[in-house]
């Protein structure tokens, strides 16, 4: 004898199975910081008011990030032979300085240009896929069903 699940329950068992997959993607895909684009004006003024907590160098990108003593990340491009000079004036405002090595700005810079903002594309994508997998096993089995 075959047993068979009733629709309410095999509703219910696509609809766990869907959310279980879809919040561990959405997770990951917020789980980089975002980091918003400012000008070296502002920075030097924030600087001198004391809100910069740390500094991260990418000199591969010409880029620092900036942590504010608020929490949020800021980045600043720089000119190409400016880097000693930022640096140093940091370092006078006893904010923690982090150069990090061609390797490490390296695969930083990779790895900002393979998240180009497709995440959220690919996972929505992945739900409907698995969405449309998981009604066509639900309407093969009904009429099967029907049929005995």
């Amino acid at each position: 004898m075959v047993t068979t699940m009733n629709k309410p329950k095999s509703l219910l068992v696509l609809a766990v199975l869907a959310l279980t997959l879809v919040f561990p993607a959405a997770a990951l895909a917020e789980e980089s910081v975002k980091a918003t684009s400012e000008s070296l004006q502002s920075y030097e003024q924030q600087l001198k008011a004391g809100e910069v907590q740390s500094a991260t160098f990418n000199r591969h990108d010409r880029r620092m990030i900036l942590t504010l003593k608020n929490g949020s990340h800021v980045f600043v491009h720089y000119e190409a032979h400016a880097d000693s000079k930022l640096e140093s004036d940091l370092r006078a405002h006893n904010v923690n300085v982090i150069v990090l090595s061609p390797a490490a700005a390296e695969k930083e810079a990779q790895e900002t240009k393979t998240s180009s903002g497709h995440t959220l594309r690919w996972i929505v994508i992945g739900v409907v896929v698995i969405l449309l997998i998981a009604a066509g096993v639900y309407f093969a089995t009904r009429k099967n069903r029907e049929r005995e």
